[in-house]
C-alpha cells in the first residue's frame, strides 16, 4: 500500500499533481495542491498516476512511501 502527502511549504501551485491524479489530489482556494481527505492510502488503480505526480513535481513537494497493512 502507498501513502502520499504534499508538503505545503514547498508546493507552488503548478497543479501537475492534479493533472496526473485527480482522484487523489485537489487544489485549495489559493491554488496549492493537497491530498484529498478521503484518501487514506492510494488505491491500487491510482498508484502509477501518483508515482508520476511524485516524479513530476517541480518542487519535490510530494512524497509517497510504502506502508504495511498494520500501519494503515
Amino acid at each position: 500500500m502507498l501513502r502520499v502527502s504534499i508538503d505545503p511549504t514547498r508546493c507552488e501551485g503548478h497543479a501537475k499533481c492534479l493533472m496526473d491524479s485527480p482522484e487523489v489530489f485537489d487544489l485549495d482556494d489559493q491554488g496549492f495542491g493537497f491530498v484529498k481527505p478521503e484518501v487514506d492510502v492510494v488505491a491500487h488503480e491510482h498508484r502509477n498516476a501518483v508515482l508520476r505526480a511524485v516524479a513530476g513535481c517541480p518542487e519535490y513537494a510530494i512524497s509517497a512511501h510504502e506502508i504495511s497493512v498494520e500501519e494503515r
